[in-house]
């Protein structure tokens, strides 16, 4: 008693298989969820690890043909089950923080709520699960993060963080730090609202899933670039096209932006030690 502590909980979704129980289940009705804003993306502008990847369930063959044989009757029907569980894990969590306030803890405690990865389902023809591509359904992930007396409640923040960042922060409100720089920072004075230098760019990266790929990208609040190994790289305005449909890695108008995105990447790879050497045969 008395005794600093921390618990870690890890959730089973909404990862596949879901399992919603039936009064989740039935909250969201197939039929009322509108067409995903990429589902029916041909993928001529994309890299050929999203026509090639290794997940039997959706995949067919390199063609440039919609990669889902599911119509969007079936994908409703997913993703309702989905939902379902993501709100049926959303209230397990709801229980935590109620017996934070239970046992008067709940002041005096950090909590962070994020996760690892995304899903790419029913994403740019129908993909599933994760795989080696890099679309923002599987880079952008939820955080929220709630320490009263020194986080006000109900703040929004556009800036560019990063799972890197969570264990800096967990040090930072224990008083504590890393003996030697990390790559990830704390985000305690960003959330406290004070005004700080912040990052205007972020890396992230694959090593490919079941299959040999690689890849690097570099993101800023607007616009994205991604160098696939040996495969076509992609460039995208993530303001005028969310769903990243128009690849814009070959736009001579966008000769400029993209050269200074390859810059902020190049800057990310020697500023962490990246040695992979880059290679495009697009």
């Amino acid at each position: 008693a008395g005794r600093p502590w921390h618990p870690r909980g890890d959730f089973w979704g909404p990862h596949q298989p879901y399992f919603p129980t039936r009064e989740y289940a039935d909250a969201y009705p197939p039929e009322q969820i509108p067409e995903y804003g990429s589902f029916c993306d041909t993928l001529e502008d994309k890299p050929a690890v999203y026509r090639t990847e290794k997940n039997p369930r959706i995949s067919r063959d390199d063609k440039l043909i919609q990669p889902s044989p599911l119509p969007w009757s079936i994908w409703q029907e997913v993703l309702s089950r989905c939902y379902g569980q993501i709100t049926m894990m959303d209230e397990a969590a709801g229980r935590i923080l109620d017996t934070l306030d239970e046992l008067g803890l709940a002041e005096n405690t950090l909590v962070i709520w994020t996760t690892d990865h995304g899903d790419a389902v029913a994403c740019h023809g129908g993909h599933f699960d994760k795989m080696s591509y890099m679309p923002e359904e599987m880079l952008r992930v939820p955080m929220a993060v709630r320490l009263p007396g020194r986080i006000p409640a109900g703040q929004e923040s556009d800036k560019l963080v990063s799972l890197m960042d969570v264990a800096p922060t967990i040090l930072d409100a224990a008083d504590t730090a890393f003996e030697r720089v990390p790559d990830g920072v704390s985000l305690l004075p960003l959330c406290e609202g004070k005004d700080v230098a912040w990052r205007e760019d972020l890396m992230f990266e694959t090593y490919g899933h079941g299959e040999a790929h690689f890849g690097r990208g570099v993101v800023t609040g607007r616009h994205k670039y991604i160098w696939n190994n040996g495969q076509l790289e992609e460039f995208y305005d993530l303001e005028a096209d969310p769903f990243e449909m128009r690849n814009l890695i070959d736009d001579p108008a966008c000769r400029e932006l993209l050269e200074d995105m390859q810059s902020r990447l190049a800057a990310w790879r020697d500023k962490t030690g990246d040695t992979m050497s880059p290679h495009s045969d697009r």
